[in-house]
């Protein structure tokens, strides 16, 4: 039944694009990514903190995507996460819109969910970016967040860049009965802000294929949940090294 919510409500959303929509399918087009981490962050919270290898592989045709994404870490205990996400994206009044669902799978780790989202992205200096995630299974909230992202030339094949993100969330923590029997998993302590990270890297792109990017993250944790997190506390700073393809 959750299934069909998210995938009538991503419909309802292609409609809408496809009304409003003044941008031309594009044609089809395959992104691969493989990025190095040293600790693995999802909304705020350290998942694995063991290196890994994120990959990220999206194929769009026109304006749909699907995107897949694996989370594998080194250590034996390491998280493995598998994920999937279909969306349309569309321009409308200068912004670049994206309406999507996505199953997460945790491998039995963590409780599998899923989503539906929607982001707008303005063309400026700052690529400002706000999206907005509602989880339909097994955590049942929202989460929102915001970030600005700038981008400084060195070279004509290089760059330095600094991202800005904050985020905050509704609904998304834990609920307990009196016997202490989980009723709905939880990511934080409490409605509001929830987390933040500012990001420096620096980027190469020999062709317009391939780039190359290393970067450096400082995470804080403004909920008391994530803030108490051992794991987070010895973990606020994080470095990353992505290779990318792009093709056509």
């Amino acid at each position: 039944m959750k299934f069909c919510i998210a995938v009538f409500s991503l419909l309802g959303g292609c409609a809408f694009a496809q009304y409003g929509s003044q941008a031309k399918a594009p044609g089809w087009g395959l992104d691969l990514a493989l990025e190095y981490q040293d600790v693995y962050y999802f909304r705020g919270l350290v998942l694995d903190d063991e290196p890994g290898v994120n990959t990220s592989l999206t194929l769009g045709v026109g304006q749909v995507n699907y995107n897949y994404f694996n989370r594998r870490g080194d250590g034996e205990n390491s998280l493995e996460e598998h994920n999937h996400a279909v969306e349309m994206t569309w321009l409308l009044r200068g912004a670049v819109q994206t309406m999507g669902y996505r199953f997460y799978d945790y491998q039995g780790t963590r409780p599998d969910t899923q989503e539906i989202y929607y982001r707008i992205s303005y063309q400026s200096p700052w690529q400002w970016t706000f999206g907005t995630f509602m989880d339909i299974d097994a955590y049942k909230g929202y989460y929102f967040d915001l970030s600005g992202n700038r981008m400084f030339p060195l070279t004509r094949r290089s760059l330095i860049g600094l991202k800005l993100y904050i985020a905050g969330a509704e609904g998304l923590s834990e609920e307990r009965d009196r016997m202490g029997t989980i009723l709905e998993h939880g990511y934080f302590g409490d409605n509001g802000l929830t987390n933040g990270y500012a990001k420096l890297y620096a980027r190469y792109q020999p062709t317009p294929r391939w780039s190359f990017e290393a970067g450096y993250r400082y995470h804080h944790a403004f909920d008391d949940v994530l803030d108490e997190y051992q794991l987070n506390q010895e973990n606020e700073n994080v470095l990353s090294f992505k290779i990318k393809y792009v093709f056509p």
